[in-house]
């Protein structure tokens, strides 16, 4: 009889209740931490994108100023 239940305990696969909550409860901790930090990079990210955006249309309009210009002069 013990041989047959040490045969069965080596045979068993799989993991233990414990060990399955202890990789909830890191992976739990984990997320905790790296949500927050996440959303903070979404956020400065589409700042940074508004501010470039930004500087594109105002260099546009300068080139657009300035080809205006040109053409007004060589017109004359």
């Amino acid at each position: 009889m013990r041989r047959y239940l040490q045969s069965l305990y080596r045979c068993q696969k799989g993991f233990t209740l414990i060990e399955l909550l202890v990789t909830i409860a890191i992976l739990g901790a984990l997320a905790g931490v790296a949500v927050p930090n996440v959303g903070k990079f979404i956020g400065e990210g589409k700042n940074e994108a508004m501010e470039i955006e930004l500087q594109n249309v105002e260099l546009a309009m300068d080139l657009g100023m300035a080809l205006n210009d040109l053409d007004s002069v060589s017109a004359h």
